[in-house]
């Protein structure tokens, strides 16, 4: 069975997805026993994909100047689901419309979270001038700000977003998704894809060789699982550049 890898360059960070290539089999060789996951494996599975997934789309999309938003409101003035929704899309709109008007790119992830708490909504925005005057003006409510991870650490804050909406997400009322974002952010795209030398997968993964002298496994981040589509076994590997 060959292993193909796809390799994901950024900033301060490489990402390496391995997967078994069921169709590549050598002449001879009898093919590898897939294994159909559990329910409790798929739900893990998902949200894993989902995090990296998201991780990604942030790296290649945002700066450490860049912002996380929590957007919250008044405890006596709370609104439904539906209503704050609206609310929401007002204020991006808002935003989107200043940002036309004086030439500037806006960009935006964003979810809302209701079920373990009272209602309010996480955004992550691209820092354009004056952005926090243009932000409290546009959000009548209560916002706190925090700026991104620096050196491309915002797996954490991907982790969290995803946990945020664990729940919430699978509900109308929630649109079905677990985040939205603007139309305008790149998606990230592997640098290379290439065989790998690998006779199989392990949960416990070491640096490449061809990195181990300027980055270190974040052992957090990496995952071995089996894919809910081919039934193999997959791994991702997160590598971080020593300072």
């Amino acid at each position: 069975m060959k292993i193909i890898e796809k390799v994901f360059q950024f900033n301060d960070s490489v990402e390496i997805d391995r997967c078994c290539a069921p169709n590549q089999n050598k002449k001879g060789e009898r093919r590898q026993k897939r294994n159909k996951p559990t329910d409790e494996q798929m739900k893990k599975h998902n949200k894993k994909m989902a995090e990296k997934k998201l991780r990604r789309l942030i790296k290649c999309n945002f700066a450490e100047d860049d912002w996380h938003l929590t957007l919250t409101y008044d405890k006596n003035n709370r609104p439904t689901p539906e209503q704050a929704h609206k609310k929401l899309l007002n204020f991006i709109n808002a935003i989107r419309r200043y940002c036309k008007k004086q030439g500037y790119v806006f960009k935006y992830i964003h979810v809302t979270e209701y079920e373990n708490a009272a209602i309010h909504h996480h955004i992550i925005i691209n820092n354009f001038p004056d952005v926090q005057r243009v932000v409290i003006g546009k959000w009548k409510y209560n916002t706190n700000w925090s700026p991104i991870y620096a050196g491309d650490r915002v797996e954490e804050l991907a982790s969290y977003f995803i946990k945020e909406t664990e729940k919430t997400f699978r509900t109308a009322k929630a649109g079905k998704q677990r985040y939205s974002c603007s139309r305008n952010l790149e998606r990230p795209e592997p640098d290379e894809i290439r065989p790998c030398n690998l006779k199989k997968l392990s949960p416990n993964p070491r640096v490449p060789k061809e990195y181990r002298d300027k980055y270190i496994i974040d052992v957090d981040y990496c995952y071995y699982g089996i894919s809910n589509k081919t039934g193999y076994p997959s791994q991702t590997i997160v590598l971080r550049r020593i300072s």
